[in-house]
């Protein structure tokens, strides 16, 4: 993580201040050392606003406390060495600032298994939620289907039923039998048809009626 990277990379330039004789690059490292800590600062901050499970903030209340000991530590190391107290410096480092930045990467491991974990969950649970969605796709097209299917069935029916009456009716009147009947049922052109031919068909009777009576 970058708050372990960088506390390591401060330890580094520590260990670089004792062994560095030169006033101008003391300062230097120095410099380096405080832009490390603004880094740090910038990286606390993110993550007290990005975490939120509680295990994750008492890690991340561990890490500054390990930090503010860290800290604390390796500026009395520079302390001592800007006094030329070179061997004082030496044996805090050991003693103490080593010691400090050992226990702070603990909690920052910690923290980082508890990322991975919730990483891990999260695409877990997106994967599910992707999963139950094309079901969801691949029911509502089965479903549209079946409804297409059968309202295709339905049409069919309604146009094909009267249509074969029709035909019944035309070919019992060609047979010359009048006593066909049909019963048109609504007002589209296929009702129309029906109750014309019934029409017709009636007709036909009265008049076959008649010539049998003049006839007679």
């Amino acid at each position: 993580t970058t708050i372990d990277t960088v506390a390591q990379a401060n330890a580094k330039r520590t260990l670089e201040l004792l062994v560095s004789s030169s006033p101008e690059r003391q300062v230097q490292i120095k410099e380096a050392i405080a832009k490390n800590k603004k880094t740090i600062d910038d990286a606390l901050n993110t993550l007290e606003q990005m975490v939120y499970l509680p295990e994750g903030k008492q890690l991340l209340a561990v890490i500054k406390e390990k930090r503010g000991q860290y800290v604390q530590s390796f500026t009395k190391v520079a302390e001592l060495v800007g006094l030329d107290r070179r061997e004082e410096a030496v044996q805090l480092l050991n003693s103490e600032t080593l010691l400090a930045i050992d226990a702070l990467q603990i909690p920052i491991a910690g923290l980082a298994a508890l990322q991975k974990r919730v990483v891990i969950a999260s695409s877990a649970e997106a994967q599910k939620h992707i999963e139950f969605s094309q079901q969801l796709m691949v029911g509502l097209v089965l479903l549209g289907i079946v409804i297409g299917t059968g309202a295709a069935i339905l049409i069919t029916r309604s146009i094909t039923r009267p249509i074969g009456e029709a035909l019944h009716l035309a070919r019992q009147v060609a047979a010359g039998d009048l006593t066909g009947q049909v019963q048109p049922e609504g007002k589209d052109e296929m009702a129309q048809l029906l109750e014309a031919l019934q029409t017709m068909s009636t007709a036909l009777v009265r008049i076959v009626g008649g010539v049998r009576v003049s006839s007679e």
